[in-house]
């Protein structure tokens, strides 16, 4: 995770394209998905994947990482397929 002022909530907010920054640039994969100095604006490839949760739906006990896997290891599924869906969806 990170420290405090480290700019997360922000980058979670901008990134998708819920919120347009008004000068800099941002970049994923080597791609600028903005820059204000070439005008450069595009649609995140995530912003569709998005689903906002009720924070009442994790489990305050686990890790990021475990209420991820949670469901696959309720299902009694292999630890490699949970561990691959963590690194998918953390973009690890």
């Amino acid at each position: 995770m990170g420290k405090n002022g480290q700019e997360k909530s922000t980058y979670s907010i901008v990134y998708p394209g819920l919120l347009t920054p008004d000068t800099g640039s941002i970049n994923s994969e080597w791609n600028p998905s903005f820059d204000s100095e070439h005008a450069i604006t595009c649609r995140s490839k995530i912003r569709n994947r998005l689903r906002f949760t009720d924070p009442g739906r994790f489990f305050p006990s686990l890790t990021v990482r475990e209420n991820i896997a949670y469901g696959l290891k309720a299902r009694h599924k292999p630890r490699d397929l949970a561990v691959s869906h963590v690194k998918h969806w953390l973009w690890l």
